[in-house]
């Protein structure tokens, strides 16, 4: 069956002087391709991750990877949300190679220009392409099917109050669950925790902000439920790697 694909944002730039990002975390999903660049890719973990013009790259939501460059690129991306299971997906870069059809949709991405009527449907279909391809290694759990009504409830009130406490027992009994049947299907069917979860999305919004926003660390911490920035700072470090200030002053130009 067809899966329906919520396109964010696409971008294509033929002269890149500048990919070169650490530390990127996000709630979506990105897909990249970079046809006829050298010496350019993903670094995640202790793994390396190289783009050649005869594969792509899928990366799930919350995962933490970067990215290199050491010359101008051609860069092709596309930030999307598929409906159903989108948390069943290994946190981990995704190869998928890319045939002919693929890379000559791609290059009408690129020779139509983002105002074609026609954009929205081509990248759909190279997306739709691309998460038919996935190895069957990338899959948590095969089979767990789409996510259980009652998780996907749990998904979207932990992502929709991210400043509060919230206690695992609490929300059991929302759902009408008891508390270890539903921390068991949670990470089944996210590869998570609920705290962990519920974490990693605070930290996604800290880094969204330091990037996007001239909010102050403490405003961001008060904001995210937190006593003061030295709490915040602790937390986000073990998610991270480097302090809100120092990721704020490495990101500050902004990151496609």
């Amino acid at each position: 069956s067809t899966t329906q694909i919520n396109i964010l944002k696409t971008g294509f730039i033929c002269d890149f002087r500048f990919w070169n990002y650490e530390h990127i975390c996000d709630y979506f999903w990105h897909l990249y391709c970079n046809p006829e660049s050298e010496d350019c890719g993903v670094r995640f973990e202790d793994q390396v991750f190289p783009l050649t013009e005869n594969r792509m790259l899928i990366i799930p939501p919350y995962t933490i990877y970067s990215v290199y460059s050491s010359s101008p690129i051609r860069h092709f991306f596309v930030h999307f949300l598929p409906e159903g299971n989108i948390f069943s997906i290994r946190r981990h870069p995704w190869y998928i190679p890319s045939d002919l059809p693929m890379i000559r949709q791609i290059e009408n991405i690129m020779d139509t220009g983002p105002d074609s009527w026609q954009m929205p449907c081509i990248v759909a279909g190279v997306v739709q392409r691309a998460l038919g391809m996935l190895p069957a290694e990338a899959f948590l759990n095969p089979q767990a099917g789409i996510v259980d009504p009652r998780i996907d409830n749990a998904i979207k009130f932990y992502m929709n109050n991210i400043d509060e406490k919230i206690k695992n027992s609490i929300i059991a009994q929302k759902l009408g669950m008891s508390i270890q049947n539903f921390e068991r299907m949670f990470k089944l069917q996210t590869g998570m925790a609920p705290r962990k979860f519920h974490r990693l999305r605070q930290m996604q919004v800290t880094a969204d902000m330091l990037r996007f926003t001239q909010v102050s660390i403490e405003d961001i911490a008060l904001k995210m439920g937190y006593a003061d920035r030295f709490v915040l700072s602790r937390i986000f470090k073990k998610y991270y790697g480097i302090s809100p200030a120092a990721y704020r002053k490495q990101h500050q130009h902004g990151k496609l």
